[in-house]
C-alpha cells in the first residue's frame, strides 16, 4: 500500500477530469494498518477518499464537514442501490456522473456553505479565494495553496510549489501561471509561529 492517490490513479484522474478537482491534501500512515486520504477541490465542492483498514470510502464536503457519499446519494435520491452501500472506488463514477444534482441538493440542504473546504482539511488554516490581480498577502501568517500539486507555499520565502504555478522570488516578486488555481492559506493562530 502507498499513497492513496496512487492506489486510486484511475478514480483520481475521474475526478479530475470529470469534476475539474485537484488534490489539496493526502496522507499517508503505514503505522496505522496503511490508512491514507486524498482530498481533492474543484469549483463544485470538495471530496475525500479515505483507506481505513484496507476498505475504501468516499466522502463529500457538505460545509464545515465531511459526510459519506452513500448518505448524500440515499438522501438525495440518486443511489443506484438503495440500503446497500457501495464502496469508494464504485461510488466514484456514480459521484461524477451525479454531481450537478448531488450539489444542487447539497445547496438546498446546506446552503452556499457547502461548497467550502471542509474545515478539517487544514484545521490551522483558514483558505479563502483571494483576488490576486489586487495584490498578494504576504506576512508569517500567510501561506498560498496551490490546487494544482497541493503545495503550501510560505509568502515570506523565496520558494515555488512542485508543479511551478505559484513562485514567491527573492525581493518579494510573487505571481502565479494560473492564480485560479491559488488559495489564500491564513494561519488561524499566528501566534503558533
Amino acid at each position: 500500500m502507498a499513497n492513496l492517490s496512487i492506489d486510486l490513479a484511475a478514480e483520481v484522474h475521474l475526478l479530475k477530469e470529470r469534476l475539474s478537482m485537484n488534490i489539496v491534501d493526502e496522507s499517508y500512515h503505514p503505522q496505522s494498518f496503511g490508512d491514507a486520504l486524498v482530498t481533492l477541490s474543484g469549483p463544485l465542492g470538495s471530496i475525500r477518499l479515505v483507506r481505513e483498514r484496507g476498505q475504501i470510502f468516499l466522502d463529500i464536503g457538505t460545509g464545515s464537514k465531511w459526510t459519506d457519499a452513500n448518505v448524500v446519494l440515499e438522501a438525495a435520491n440518486l443511489h443506484p442501490a438503495v440500503g446497500a452501500p457501495l464502496d469508494g472506488k464504485q461510488l466514484v463514477p456514480v459521484v461524477c456522473s451525479n454531481f450537478q444534482q448531488i450539489r444542487k441538493y447539497l445547496d438546498q440542504t446546506y446552503g452556499k456553505e457547502s461548497q467550502k473546504l471542509p474545515r478539517d482539511t487544514m484545521p490551522e488554516f483558514d483558505y479563502v479565494r483571494h483576488d490576486f490581480s489586487k495584490g498578494w498577502p504576504t506576512g508569517r501568517e500567510f501561506l498560498y495553496r496551490c490546487l494544482i500539486c497541493g503545495d503550501l507555499i510560505p509568502s515570506f520565502e523565496a520558494g515555488q510549489c512542485t508543479c511551478g504555478n505559484i513562485h514567491v522570488a527573492i525581493g518579494g516578486i510573487r505571481g502565479a501561471k494560473d492564480p485560479s488555481k491559488v488559495w489564500l492559506a491564513k494561519k488561524s493562530s499566528p501566534e503558533t509561529l
